[in-house]
């Protein structure tokens, strides 16, 4: 199962109980392309937001993922990867 991810009230609210008061805040979507899925996975990785990955994939059933992803996604610049993120400033209180 993949990791949950937080919207930004939630992060904003945890800050808020961690003592930090956000004085700004930002939500940004960036698309990147890659030429295939084992691309996205290792750009993935690289950044260290998998940790809450576990387990790996069957070499058959990675296989049938990328083409499902290909056939509904792919295009002449490849696969997208969309990465969205939040920037915060925070004042401690």
């Amino acid at each position: 199962e993949p990791p949950k991810l937080l919207s930004g009230r939630n992060v904003s609210a945890l800050l808020f109980e961690a003592g930090l008061k956000p004085m700004f805040q930002s939500e940004k979507k960036e698309c990147e392309w890659r030429p295939d899925l084992a691309g996205i996975l290792r750009n993935i990785r690289s950044t260290g937001t998998a940790s809450g990955m576990k387990g790996s994939l069957l070499p058959r059933k990675f296989l049938e993922i990328e083409a499902a992803y290909q056939k509904e996604w792919g295009s002449e610049k490849g696969l997208p990867f969309t990465w969205h993120y939040g920037v915060f400033l925070c004042r401690k209180f």
